[in-house]
């Protein structure tokens, strides 16, 4: 296949941005990672309107653990795709868990629920954020929030211990024992 996309490249002289997704896809795929970056690259190049290469080359950068590179890709990719809200809340997840940058964890989250109020993800990461800006009331209000819309069975010992060190920090003891004890049913 790499011969097949190499022949097109080559001979018949095309610069498109997807010939060059496609090979970097077969090197990512025979782990030849650099090969991969440097094909994700090019199609970036050629259209930096082409939000499956930056698709990729994040997935990519993550597999390489190259994780400061990968936020202002996902931002550039976030903006490309509008409302894709799956990609916002890989964005969300990424600001918080890899780059810890929790004040745009905060500020993505607050976009996310400008249109879905509801989402109990963008709720929970919210939350975590606040509380590790030490935020403890709002992140307690925000965790509040993600309990009353998170579904049965989809929540973590870690939701509880957020909101237990709230509590905590707030002199709300007996919530915080309630949490805590959700938190060991769950196997903290």
């Amino acid at each position: 296949a790499a011969s097949a996309y190499d022949y097109v490249l080559q001979n018949l002289k095309v610069e498109s941005p997807q010939v060059y997704q496609k090979m970097a896809l077969l090197f990512k795929r025979s782990r030849t990672y650099e090969e991969a970056e440097k094909n994700l690259e090019k199609a970036i190049s050629l259209d930096p309107k082409f939000a499956p290469a930056y698709r990729d080359l994040i997935e990519l950068y993550q597999i390489t653990k190259k994780y400061s590179k990968v936020t202002p890709l996902l931002r550039t990719y976030t903006e490309l795709v509008g409302d894709d809200i799956e990609m916002r809340i890989r964005l969300v997840g990424f600001l918080f868990g890899q780059a810890k940058d929790y004040d745009a964890t905060i500020a993505e989250a607050d976009k996310v629920l400008a249109t879905q109020p509801n989402n109990a993800g963008m709720h929970r990461w919210k939350g975590y954020a606040q509380i590790e800006k030490e935020q403890y009331m709002e992140g307690l209000a925000t965790m509040e929030k993600f309990f009353a819309n998170v579904g049965e069975g989809k929540t973590y010992f870690m939701d509880y211990d957020y909101y237990a060190r709230a509590a905590v920090k707030l002199g709300d003891m007996e919530g915080a024992a309630a949490k805590y004890r959700k938190a060991l049913e769950l196997g903290m």
